[in-house]
């Protein structure tokens, strides 16, 4: 599961050029897939997780992440005004 350099410093960039999201890539049987990033920010009023097919994809969602669906669990028990 090695990433190319190119690869590797794709995810460093993305890393750097948004440093509220970790960027990663999924594994599946000892290849790698998709491209993720985790929002870094629990109480963000945009999504937890972004993922896509390419590098580009992801990045087009890091650019413009979309809106959270539901509540977070402070919200829901109350700590927070949803």
């Amino acid at each position: 599961m090695n990433t190319t350099d190119g690869e590797a410093a794709t995810l460093a960039r993305l890393n750097l050029d948004y440093p509220g999201w970790h960027c990663w890539r999924t594994h599946e049987r000892g290849r790698l897939r998709a491209w993720c990033a985790s929002n870094k920010d629990p109480g963000s009023d945009r999504a937890p997780t972004l993922h896509g097919d390419t590098a580009d994809q992801l990045e087009a969602q890091l650019k413009d992440p979309p809106r959270k669906r539901g509540r977070t669990i402070a919200e829901l028990i109350g700590l927070e005004a949803g």
